[in-house]
Formats: C-alpha cells, structure tokens, sequence
C-alpha cells in the first residue's frame, strides 16, 4: 500500500509521487488502484478516489430460462442473490448506457456465463449456464 504524495505534470507526461512503498528511487510502479473505504479496511487510510459504494441503478429480474438454469447449480440461491447485486450496480461500460438496448451483456462468475439485456432500468438476466455447459 503507498500514499500519493503528490502528481507532476511536464509536457503532457503524469508522474505519480508516492510514498510507503519498499523501492528503489526511480523503480516504475506499473499498476496502482485506488484506496476504497467501503471495500478496503486499513487503518488511518483515506479515499479520494470513491469514498462511498456505488447505488444500485437498476431493477433485475431473472427469465423463466435462467430460474430454471439456477436450479440445476448447487449454489444456485446464492448465485441468484450475487447476479442480482452485480447486474444491479449496471456494469455495462459507461459509453453504451444510453444507446443498444437490445444489447446482450455478459459476464463470467462463479464458473459460470451470465447474460442480461437492459431496457429502460430494467436489467433481465437472460441465461446462466456452467462454464464447461456452455457452447
């Protein structure tokens, strides 16, 4: 975990100063991720970035056919409450969230391929089938 001390920019190039990391002068950190509080539990630590969870944007619902896929998974219950957070959050990327709504999404979890379709604010999650089912 490193504090960003400061940013400096210089012709068009961003260079992230930071500090609490174990490095050598100079050593490029190729991957740094926001602190968030909701997620995160560290300490002392504070969030810029987003200091609060996301809002549900949409309602879900489930099809006839994904129901009854849920009911052949042995976790399926709980796959169902997982779907219908995630989905919930509308995790479509941000530049097609007005436009294609007969767009089929997907995603993979849990070992399984999840699809939905959103309309209006209304997310339908279309099918969910195991991994090594699906085709």
């Amino acid at each position: 975990m490193v504090r960003l001390d400061h940013i400096h920019i210089r012709e068009g190039r961003v260079c992230l100063h930071v500090r609490g990391a174990d490095l050598l002068d100079g050593t490029p950190v190729v991957d740094i991720k926001p602190y968030l509080p909701y997620v995160d539990a560290v300490p002392d630590a504070t969030g810029g970035f987003a200091p609060h969870a996301p809002e549900t944007q949409l309602q879900v619902v489930f099809s006839d056919k994904a129901r009854e896929q849920l009911l052949q998974l042995p976790s399926g219950e709980t796959l169902r409450s997982l779907i219908g957070q995630l989905v919930a959050l509308d995790p479509r990327p941000a530049y097609r969230k007005e436009v294609e709504e007969d767009r089929v999404y997907g995603m993979r979890l849990a070992g399984c391929n999840v699809r939905w379709q959103v309309s209006d604010n209304q997310a339908m999650v279309l099918g969910i089938e195991a991994e090594n089912s699906a085709s």
